[in-house]
């Protein structure tokens, strides 16, 4: 009498289809189910064979645990530094910055605003221009126009000695 017959020859019997490339655990318990009930009872698999497929199925699913650990704590790590640099930037909002051009030429601007896209972390100014941060040269206190704002609200003159005039006495 052959027991393959009696058994059955397709090893796979019984085991579903999984709808994905990977298998996971029930795929494996499944395959490793019904690998026992159709072994062979004059040759049945050693207990061995059995415990390093188990362990190695472990460690292979703790290595996925660890590694979306890992992405998740890598994801958490750029937003906090996304944040951290649109912070500081933001601190340059109604600061002039000086900035290089295309040609290589020196460009003023006053900065309203700090925008996040695809070309990364840029200022904005008064006329809608964005300046990436690796252009930027020089950074000065507050910006003219806002300087003069601010003066003409207080009812000052923003530029003292701007004004003065100059002794025209001939001696």
């Amino acid at each position: 009498m052959e027991v393959g017959n009696l058994v059955g020859s397709n090893p796979t019997l019984g085991v579903p289809k999984s709808s994905s490339s990977e298998v996971n655990q029930t795929d494996f318990l499944n395959l490793l189910t019904t690998q026992l009930r159709n072994q062979n009872p004059l040759d049945p698999v050693k207990d061995a064979e059995f415990l390093g497929q188990l362990a190695s199925f472990s460690a292979l699913e703790e290595s996925k645990t660890q590694t979306a650990a890992i992405q998740k704590l890598a994801n958490s790590v750029a937003a906090n530094t996304g944040l951290q640099s649109l912070s500081q930037a933001s601190s340059l909002i109604g600061k002039h910055v000086e900035y290089f051009g295309e040609n290589n030429e020196t460009i003023g601007a006053d900065i309203v605003g700090v925008e996040f896209n695809e070309n990364g972390l840029q200022l904005k100014t008064e006329d809608g221009t964005l300046i990436p941060l690796g252009l930027i040269s020089s950074i000065t206190g507050q910006s003219p126009s806002s300087t003069l704002t601010a003066a003409a609200a207080a009812g000052t003159d923003p530029k003292p000695n701007s004004s003065t005039e100059e002794d025209t006495t001939q001696v």
